[in-house]
């Protein structure tokens, strides 16, 4: 049979669908354009044409729930948040995981860079896990579990 995850990919939509070869379950939504897509959390637009998908927003809709439990800016972690910010280098994109969904920011110029320690390569984990004001979502990734890494 199939030894390769089938993908499908939606060019007009900005969205690619990963399905497992064996089963053919849906695994992973990728959304890479999110300029052709609108998109709601609890009936609230956190991309449109009004809204853009910046840090703070994200942040607004899926972040904190309660008072200074933020990644963006200088407050702690989320409760609903598993894990802090991480940065790839390499792709010089900023990975923000919930449970279920993870957001990639990408940085606008090099100065941006955070100071970083070097974790299993080639992922960086941030010494300060802030994600620069501003910075806009590049992709999206819902998926069934705790990490994409993970999803089956």
């Amino acid at each position: 049979p199939l030894s390769h995850d089938l993908i499908l990919n939606l060019t007009q939509d900005g969205i690619k669908l990963l399905f497992d070869a064996t089963n053919q379950r849906l695994k992973v939504v990728e959304v890479y354009d999110l300029s052709k897509v609108k998109l709601k959390y609890c009936g609230v637009h956190f991309n449109s044409q009004a809204v853009s998908p910046t840090i703070e927003q994200i942040d607004q809709s899926f972040g904190a729930t309660h008072p200074g439990g933020s990644w963006c800016g200088s407050g702690g972690p989320s409760q609903a948040r598993l894990s802090p910010p991480v940065y790839v280098a390499a792709e010089q994109l900023f990975h923000l995981s919930f449970r279920g969904l993870s957001f990639s920011f990408q940085l606008d110029s090099w100065n941006e860079a955070p100071k970083y320690e070097l974790c299993p390569p080639p992922v960086l984990t941030l010494l300060s896990p802030q994600i620069p004001h501003g910075a806009m979502v590049k992709r999206m990734h819902i998926y069934s579990g705790n990490n994409l890494q993970e999803t089956r």
